[in-house]
């Protein structure tokens, strides 16, 4: 979705219509992350799977870093889950060019993986949040990962997937 075209403006319009209304204060986040992910789907709608894929997993590793028995080993996990994605979906067809024959087999499946919008983006987002959670960073002085699951797994949805 371009950002001159007539889907965007419709979209801005209606997020912001039902943002304001007067008795809708309690779900103007839940707008915002809805606006966004319409957003992110409008070219291709599969991989906003991989979009929430990713905010699910930083979501879990940084609440596991602040609750879990290990938040080490969640805190690297969370890294590398990203980092891995992030290779593979940048990657994957100069892998399969190279190495692999792209007439058929794993080969034309690497060169035809398509490189998702804003993916280093989101994934640096995520990166960000669990390093910061494991070191302890935080910008307001207040509770980033809140004891609700539910209240956290929100907070990072609307974190990873807000496009401004």
């Amino acid at each position: 979705m371009l950002f001159n075209s007539w889907p965007f403006v419709l979209l801005v319009l209606c997020s912001f219509i039902v943002y304001y209304l007067p008795f809708f204060r309690t779900g103007q986040v839940y707008v915002l992350i809805a606006s966004s992910l319409v957003f992110y789907a409008y070219s291709n709608p599969w991989l906003l799977l991989l979009l929430l894929f990713s905010a699910l997993v930083n979501a879990v590793a940084s609440y596991f870093t602040v609750y879990g028995r290990y938040p080490r080993w969640c805190s690297v996990a969370g890294v590398v889950v990203n980092l891995s994605m992030l290779a593979f979906y940048k990657y994957s067809s100069l892998i399969g060019g190279s190495f692999f024959d792209v007439s058929d087999g794993i080969g034309a499946f690497l060169v035809s993986v398509p490189l998702p919008v804003g993916i280093s983006f989101y994934t640096f987002q995520g990166i960000s949040l669990v390093v910061d959670v494991w070191r302890g960073r935080t910008h307001d002085k207040g509770i980033v990962v809140p004891r609700s699951f539910a209240r956290h797994l929100e907070r990072t949805m609307l974190y990873i997937t807000f496009f401004p």
